[in-house]
């Protein structure tokens, strides 16, 4: 979107400093897809998981790959597109039935950079939770916050406000995610 693109080209530019660490989330419900494709609603155990692809992970990557990507990118978008030196990830599955195959609800990563700036991200799929999608930049000179869903780009430092994101009619008309 036209949002994102000026906010990172402004983190690119420098407008934060250096940065320091950044945050990214990627949190929403429980996706319950494919309901009618059940067993008895296919021929073969491939026809019903590929049918079924988004709960088997050899089909979707997992919630990570099909969703939490996008918030990674973004991440690595503040970074120049440089890959972090390493990086250490925990997940989980406590709520997922077997009729959800073998994805995980839960991620969390801790990314490491070689210039020492580190990465979090988290990510779930659990009903009765926050939903959003959340990013910080911390740099040496301000911060960035951002909620993707609600088109919220703000920068601010210890004196406050530095610049907020404002669609303009160039902007509303074309402010696709997709493009």
């Amino acid at each position: 979107t036209y949002a994102q693109r000026d906010t990172y080209k402004r983190i690119r530019d420098g407008e934060l400093g250096d940065i320091q660490a950044i945050f990214s989330s990627y949190n929403n419900n429980a996706r319950q897809r494919y309901v009618d494709f059940g067993r008895h609603n296919t021929k073969t155990e491939m026809e019903y998981m590929i049918r079924r692809w988004y709960y088997f992970t050899w089909l979707s990557g997992d919630h990570i790959v099909e969703q939490g990507i996008h918030s990674i990118d973004k991440m690595l978008w503040a970074m120049g597109d440089q890959p972090p030196a390493s990086a250490i990830a925990s997940g989980g599955r406590q709520n997922r039935g077997a009729e959800e195959g073998n994805i995980f609800h839960h991620f969390a990563v801790e990314f490491s950079w070689a210039d020492g700036t580190q990465g979090y991200h988290f990510t779930r799929q659990m009903d009765g939770c926050e939903n959003g999608v959340w990013d910080r930049v911390f740099g040496s000179k301000a911060k960035y916050t951002g909620e993707s869903g609600r088109k919220h780009h703000v920068f601010s430092n210890a004196d406050g406000l530095k610049w907020r994101w404002t669609p303009g009619a160039k902007n509303e008309r074309n402010n696709n995610g997709y493009q």
